[in-house]
């Protein structure tokens, strides 16, 4: 197989893209080859014997299929084949997972009936027309593997991630987080999917489409062949990159393969620079090349150190052995597992309000002012790190469960605790959260409580007041009110962070700023990552400052704190510390180790071989999605809550409706039998006569309100002692007061 590509920077062109041929079983509706011929793969699939080896199969044929599934790399189930064909719906009803699977158009929901629980999905009708698919909100079309990997799926004139088709349907995930969607409708304000793939990560992977395909359109012919290809092999993984005339590519990448590792070879015309933007090398973690070619010409564009920067190698092959070259940062290793963790615990235990199983959290200042300080320290230009790969939503997102949380702890008394810890740290919450969310009032108000305790506050508490306002004045007067000699680790620690804030260079010698001797960093995983952080950015606002060095014993007792107890907070609690503790902690000890590493260029963790994980683009798309799950998941909690609403307030509306009816049932019973007795007289006979008429009348409408569903439960109770007559009411009565004598007893 050949696909030319544009000459790179070096003057160097892919002229070659080595994938295995895959074994490939489709089955088709015979109804639908006859009616819907555009629809129909399998001259598009047969024509192409060098990239597919191809069965066809129809509902007469299907179960051999399925009795030799595990022989081929994908099943494909074609238009409507699984809708149209009983005997297809009944043959996979008993479907063993064993083979990648992609299920294209079906009409109704019985199309998708045979999928197992944990893929569920639903087909629904689309009411509004629509022909334009356009990648997942949450993807950059450039990442989406289904629209790159081994063809751009673009027109020539259209951007990349818009897929015109005829489209009748869309899908409705059941199990958030288990699939991706690569596709999507825009209908008004509504995303609806139509093209979903399960991770790679799972295998056998499966690929559901809705969007009506026609292999005749070259654009619908490269879409389907990158699903096939997604479904029989996933990811890639490794390239190797060679001279096209060598040979040597082949061979690694058998001996790869049969390893299991998803290998692609990649014929060059000669040594140089090569396209880390583009796939397959985009998607890949390891790139092979022969020991000839320099690290520097392949690895000298900007793409190419942004790829080896997000956690990628390059792997130089010789007589000698092996080179590693990694260029991965410290600092975006660490965004990355704080991402891994942000993106995996319900924010409502650092923010408040319901989580995810409709319990209420409380929510934690501190937490959020930690959460909200990594956020900021990976939005800066200077850090090491690649926020745009973890999928990391703007601080602005949280306004509103984090202004409520605020007004919360406001209305409580004392407001804020009536701390100086809590005032600052509400203010900081503010000032990071920014824009026109912020009520001026509230944050006046927090603001002129500050000045005023600062008069009578202790010289952190000074500090920590002069840094929330930023106000060089009050760090002055705090600086001026120091006692002499070295100082405590938390007061130098808060000193520093004040200095920062303030702009103002501390007129302090080496050997005041040299903290006095403390055990307090060797135990406290949260003090020894503030210690760190506020000692970085010290150092890089005062450079020339003597207490701006990095070294000394505080440092190195305080980083041995953080190896020891965090990377991130693992061992630092046990499985009952509460999530809101653990985001502050962990957030904080993220904030410091970012700050450390990228003071220095140097990346050290591809040493540690356990710290090699996952893909970097895997990672990402990962994050993404999993962004978009919390986000379907919040909407289907509020819908659950509403739903809730409208039911409580029909219960009500139908309990007062019951009451009411049964109040009419006995007014008419009472006015019956008073109507008797000023007719007939009120003599012994007349009277359980007439009571015998009102409580057959109570009885029986009581009786039609119960069948109806609509009786309270006093009428039927009171229905039924009347139907026993005096015992009844005898029975009934003795009951109750035997329930006053237990409950006084």
């Amino acid at each position: 197989m050949t696909s030319e590509a544009e000459p790179g920077p070096a003057g160097v062109a892919a002229s070659a893209l080595g994938l295995p041929r895959y074994s490939v079983a489709l089955v088709q509706s015979e109804l639908e080859m006859l009616n819907t011929p555009g629809n129909e793969l399998s001259a598009f699939l047969l024509a192409d014997p060098g990239r597919w080896r191809t069965e066809v199969f129809t509902e007469r044929t299907f179960e051999a299929a399925l009795g030799s599934a595990n022989r081929f790399d994908c099943v494909i189930l074609g238009f409507n084949a699984v809708y149209q064909s009983d005997a297809i719906q009944e043959a996979l009803a008993d479907w063993t997972d064993v083979t990648g699977l992609v299920v294209l158009h079906q009409l109704k929901q019985r199309g998708l009936s045979f999928l197992p629980p944990d893929l569920a999905l639903t087909l629904n009708e689309l009411r509004e027309e629509a022909r334009g698919a356009v990648v997942h909100r949450h993807t950059r079309p450039q990442d989406e593997i289904l629209l790159n990997w081994p063809e751009p799926v673009a027109e020539p004139a259209a951007k990349l991630g818009t897929v015109t088709s005829a489209v009748m349907c869309h899908l409705e995930t059941l199990e958030a987080g288990t699939w991706r969607t690569s596709l999507e409708l825009e209908v008004g304000t509504r995303r609806l999917p139509v093209l979903l793939r399960t991770s790679s990560l799972r295998r056998p992977r499966v690929i559901v489409c809705t969007l009506q395909l026609e292999p005749r359109k070259p654009l619908h012919a490269a879409l389907l062949r990158n699903m096939i290809t997604y479904c029989a092999a996933g990811w890639p993984e490794i390239a190797i990159a060679t001279e096209e005339r060598s040979g040597e590519g082949a061979d690694i990448a058998r001996k790869l393969r049969v390893q299991g590792a998803n290998a692609v070879e990649l014929g060059i015309d000669e040594p140089g620079r090569l396209h880390f933007d583009r796939w397959p090398l985009r998607g890949v973690h390891e790139v092979v090349v022969d020991e000839r070619w320099a690290a520097g010409d392949v690895l000298g564009s900007v793409e190419a150190r942004e790829w080896l920067e997000v956690g990628n190698t390059l792997v130089r092959v010789g007589s000698g052995g092996l080179t590693f070259h990694h260029g991965a940062s410290d600092a975006h290793l660490v965004g990355e597992r704080w991402a891994t963790w942000f993106h995996g615990i319900d924010h409502a235990t650092w923010h408040g309000g319901a989580t995810r199983d409709g319990d209420e959290e409380s929510g934690s200042i501190f937490g959020t002012r930690a959460v909200f300080r990594v956020l900021e320290l990976l939005a800066r230009d200077e850090t090491r790190a690649h926020p745009e790969r973890l999928g990391l939503e703007p601080r602005s997102s949280f306004a509103e469960p984090v202004l409520a949380l605020l007004e919360r702890r406001r209305a409580a008394r004392p407001s804020f605790e009536a701390t100086v810890s809590t005032y600052a740290a509400a203010l900081d919450v503010l000032t990071l959260l920014g824009g026109e969310a912020v009520p001026p009032e509230l944050a006046g108000e927090i603001e002129a409580w500050l000045r005023t305790a600062f008069e009578d506050a202790a010289d952190e508490d000074r500090f920590t007041i002069a840094r929330s306002l930023a106000d060089p004045e009050l760090f002055g007067r705090a600086l001026d009110g120091l006692g002499p000699g070295p100082l405590p680790v938390v007061l130098a620690t808060r000193l520093r962070e004040a200095a920062i804030m303030c702009s103002v260079r501390p007129d302090l010698d080496e050997a005041r700023l040299e903290e006095l001797p403390s055990s307090d960093l060797d135990g406290s995983l949260l003090l020894a990552g503030e210690y760190v952080a506020a000692r970085v950015a010290f150092a890089e606002t005062f450079p020339e400052h003597a207490g701006g060095r990095l070294d000394g014993d505080g440092m190195t007792r305080a980083l041995t704190a953080l190896g020891r107890f965090g990377l991130l907070a693992g061992q630092a609690f046990g499985a009952g510390e509460l999530e809101r503790v653990r985001a502050g902690v962990i957030s904080t000890e993220a904030r410091a180790l970012i700050r450390y590493f990228d003071a220095s260029p140097t990346s050290t963790h591809a040493i540690l071989r356990r710290a090699q994980g996952v893909p970097g683009t895997m990672v990402e798309a990962v994050l993404r999605a999993s962004n978009a799950a919390r986000a379907g998941e919040a909407a289907a909690r509020a819908g659950e809550a509403e739903l809730r609403t409208r039911l409580e307030r029909r219960e009500r509306t139908l309990r007062l409706a019951r009451n009411v009816l049964g109040a009419l049932a006995a007014a008419a019973a009472l006015a019956l039998f008073g109507w008797m007795l000023a007719d007939r007289g009120t003599d012994l006979g007349t009277v359980a006569t007439a009571f015998a008429l009102a409580g057959l009348l109570f009885v029986a409408v009581a009786l039609a309100l119960n069948l109806a569903g609509l009786a309270p439960a006093w009428a039927r109770k009171t229905g039924g002692a009347v139907a026993g007559g005096f015992w009844g009411i005898t029975g009934a009565l003795t009951g109750l007061f035997r329930e006053d004598d237990e409950r006084g007893s």
